[in-house]
């Protein structure tokens, strides 16, 4: 090795039990030669930093995302429906890696307590991945049958299914017949919140864990806003108490996600009257009448027509 000469060495090197490495991985390095001077170089301490890290995702998503209800619902008194179409917000928890995380917490805030007056009946939550959750107000207050299938009333529609808005002025109301602009219904707007705390002791690279809330419109305090419009929305987030090695962490997972349903009203289109259908069938036939009784008159099926080829030719 000549002067000034300059030599690049790459190694790879693998790294048993990294878990309990603690902080650094140190490497010493020394350069040996047949010299017979200074055949030994000095020693150099190689320092490689360890972290342990994880990447935690939280999402949400509901179903439905949207629900049409018509506007007339609030008055149809004698309705004996008292629950509406199913909504299931659920939360779900997936974990990235590289590494295992310890002490997940997981906070859930839905609005209502499956009281009279709120919009959502809390029916039950479904727990997967090993969550254990304990709601500090217990839902499904009234008891009811978990296993009933929820009627959907006529009025409901499909959210995909587009219709043309009427407005309508409703007999004997002295309601507005437009509709109001959404109304956000959120554990932060001061409304009756369930909240629902779950723990996870370990959660490995690649593991799963969701929440499911499963609730109900509740009709009756529908009705009592009939044009009123809502965004019915649930709020979750996540940290990490620690991760279970030696080593350091570089940061300790956390994160937050929101759930939204959209419920709207439609105005209801009113059937037209059959006499309505009537009238303006025979009023087409009488004015067809007198239109061909003018035309006759002025003598338009008597008029002059052009010779034909055989006339010209006799």
């Amino acid at each position: 090795m000549k002067r000034n000469v300059r030599l690049g060495i790459t190694m790879l090197v693998s790294v048993e039990n990294l878990e309990e490495a603690g902080e650094h991985v140190s490497f010493w390095l020394q350069i040996r030669s047949k010299n017979s001077q200074n055949p030994n170089s000095e020693i150099v301490l190689l320092d490689v930093p360890v972290r342990a890290e994880a990447h935690v995702e939280l999402r949400g998503s509901s179903f439905p995302a949207f629900l049409v209800v018509a506007a007339e619902e609030g008055n149809r008194e004698n309705s004996s429906d008292s629950w509406g179409p199913k909504v299931e917000h659920t939360y779900e928890l997936h974990n990235n890696g590289p590494s295992t995380v310890s002490g997940l917490h997981l906070s859930l805030h839905i609005p209502g307590q499956s009281q009279p007056s709120d919009l959502l009946y809390i029916l039950d939550i479904q727990l997967q991945g090993g969550l254990r959750c304990s709601p500090e107000s217990s839902p499904n207050l009234l008891k009811l049958d978990r296993g009933l299938p929820t009627p959907t009333p006529s009025p409901i529609y499909p959210a995909h299914h587009k219709r043309e808005r009427r407005q309508v002025f409703l007999p004997g109301s002295k309601q507005p017949s437009s509709l109001q602009d959404p109304v956000l219904v959120s554990c932060h707007d001061s409304e009756p919140c369930t909240v629902v705390q779950c723990e996870l002791q370990e959660m490995v690279r690649g593991q799963r864990a969701m929440v499911t809330v499963q609730a109900f419109l509740w009709l009756p305090s529908l009705r009592q806003r009939p044009l009123e419009q809502f965004v019915l929305q649930s709020h979750a987030w996540f940290n990490v108490s620690s991760l279970p090695y030696s080593v350091p962490a570089l940061s300790l997972p956390s994160g937050e996600a929101l759930v939204q349903t959209q419920l709207l009203r439609a105005l209801e289109e009113r059937d037209i009257p059959l006499w309505w259908v009537l009238v303006g069938v025979l009023g087409g036939l009488l004015l067809l009448t007198l239109l061909v009784l003018a035309m006759w008159k002025i003598g338009f099926f008597k008029r002059n027509r052009p010779p034909l080829e055989e006339d010209e030719e006799e």
